[in-house]
C-alpha cells in the first residue's frame, strides 16, 4: 500500500496523534526527538502541527501542510484531550518529555490556522509510573477557562 503523502521531519517521528476536538479534526501533531551525542547525552525535539486536507473528491490523496513547529526536549508521548464546556475546561494538548517534564499546550483559534500556546509546565514528574497512565491525568487536569 502506498502513503498517500509523506513529510520529511527534523528528528525522528516518536508519535502522532489527529486531535479529536470535533472542530478540528483535520489537525495532526507528529512528534519527534534526536539524540545529541556527547558527555552528556540529550534528546531534543519538536511537535509538528499539520492540517491534513483532502485532495480531491475521491480522497485518494491528502494535502498535508505544515502550519507550526514547536521546538522542544525529546517527546515520548502525546495526548489530546478535548473541550468540556460544561466543566468550562479547555482542549489541550500533552506532551511527556524527555527531560522528565509534562508540558501543556491550549489550541488557539490563529489566522490563518489554529495554532498551539504553551500553558503550562511541570517539571520533575516522576516517570516510575508509565507515561500513558501520567497522559491519563490529563482529561481532568487542564486549566479551566476563566
Amino acid at each position: 500500500m502506498e502513503p498517500l503523502c509523506t513529510e520529511e521531519l527534523k528528528g525522528n517521528a516518536d508519535v502522532v496523534e489527529f486531535c479529536n476536538i470535533p472542530l478540528y479534526l483535520n489537525l495532526l501533531v507528529a512528534a519527534s526527538y534526536t539524540l545529541q551525542e556527547g558527555p552528556v547525552p540529550i534528546r531534543v525535539g519538536g511537535l509538528h502541527v499539520f492540517s491534513v486536507e483532502n485532495k480531491d473528491k475521491n480522497h485518494a490523496a491528502v494535502l498535508l501542510q505544515e502550519l507550526q513547529v514547536i521546538e522542544t526536549s525529546g517527546v515520548f508521548d502525546i495526548k489530546w484531550r478535548g473541550s468540556s464546556s460544561d466543566l468550562g475546561l479547555l482542549p489541550c494538548l500533552g506532551q511527556a518529555s524527555a527531560d522528565g517534564s509534562l508540558r501543556l499546550y491550549s489550541l488557539q483559534e490563529g489566522l490563518p490556522s489554529p495554532l498551539l500556546s504553551p500553558l503550562i509546565l511541570f517539571l520533575g514528574i516522576c516517570f516510575s509510573t508509565p507515561v500513558s497512565t501520567a497522559m491519563l491525568l490529563l482529561g481532568t487536569s487542564c486549566l479551566i477557562d476563566a
